[in-house]
């Protein structure tokens, strides 16, 4: 009590109306949308303060998320500086908190949890990606006006000649009247299998669509699928599929109930900022996450006029 004295004593430590019913808002889901410079990483990182001190909720049951590396060390290192000031800096190990970005506590969780699916996989980052989409992707050889009938289930003599095209406008005005070199097809191929996982396109679906760019898309990507798996990698879009995979597999439960036994807490309470910028295929992980809750407690606080990833989804 001492201490929450002081630091209500604190100008820098005020909250409004609206922003106090943020932090003090019990189970099920919380939506907060406020403008620029409003305060919403501070109410999200209050109500953390909030889940771990009044409602003592273990610090490995909170998964908080964020949009970048930097800024999920930033939260961490906020958290961290308000609970010394209020004199708890000893009674939380902040470091066990689930912070991060989502890609990066997908991987970190396959991995503890020895997901099979996700053993000794090895994660591209995009460029990393792009050169092995260089090596080993099928499709590039159709964007380049190059593929061969006979390797496609998709594809008759009179369309595959045709799919660059139905892809050129992904492309820079000067480039877009000839088929695309080997790398500026693999540019492109990226950035459709991307778009693909981000929009969570039902590939079984756009197989059966009447455009046959949309159909050589559809098996190029699931062909992309299998390669990967075969040479035990995984690029950023398809982690997050995986992802919603483990949650349904039985190291995913036992990730969400928790193993007492191993001291390790169920998980409870997903905090989510800057949503705005989340895409289908990350709405649909949450979604999936907060099914499994025993309450939904899912707190998201974003503003859609700050929107940075509009062009991929968010």
């Amino acid at each position: 009590e001492e201490a929450n004295r002081e630091r209500l004593d604190d100008p820098d430590w005020e909250f409004n109306d609206p922003q106090e019913q943020a932090i003090r808002h019990g189970s099920g889901p919380l939506h907060v949308m406020a403008g620029p410079g409003s305060g919403k990483t501070e109410v999200l990182i209050c109500r953390t303060l909030k889940l771990l001190l009044v409602d003592e909720v273990q610090p490995r049951s909170i998964l908080l998320t964020t949009f970048t590396e930097k800024a999920a060390q930033n939260l961490e290192e906020r958290i961290a500086d308000q609970l010394a000031r209020l004199g708890f800096e000893n009674a939380v190990d902040v470091n066990k908190i689930r912070t991060g970005t989502l890609h990066s506590l997908c991987k970190d969780i396959m991995q503890e949890y020895r997901y099979e699916d996700y053993s000794n996989v090895e994660l591209l980052d995009g460029d990393a990606q792009q050169l092995f989409m260089y090596d080993h992707c099928d499709f590039i050889s159709v964007l380049r006006e190059a593929g061969d009938t006979e390797d496609w289930d998709s594809l008759s003599d009179a369309e595959i000649d045709e799919v660059w095209e139905s892809f050129n406008p992904l492309r820079l005005p000067w480039h877009q009247g000839y088929p695309p070199n080997k790398w500026g097809a693999t540019e492109l191929a990226a950035e459709i299998f991307n778009r693909l996982s981000q929009y969570r396109t039902d590939t079984t679906e756009l197989a059966t669509s009447d455009d046959p760019a949309w159909r050589a898309a559809a098996e190029g990507l699931e062909r992309y699928r299998d390669t990967l798996r075969e040479y035990r990698r995984c690029d950023f879009a398809r982690l997050l599929e995986r992802f919603i995979d483990f949650i349904g597999s039985e190291s995913g439960q036992r990730f969400i109930d928790g193993e007492p036994e191993r001291e390790r807490p169920p998980l409870e309470h997903i905090l989510v900022d800057e949503y705005q910028d989340t895409n289908p295929l990350q709405q649909e992980l949450y979604f999936e996450l907060a099914d499994r809750l025993d309450q939904p407690n899912v707190t998201v606080v974003g503003d859609d006029d700050q929107a940075l990833y509009r062009f991929r989804g968010g």
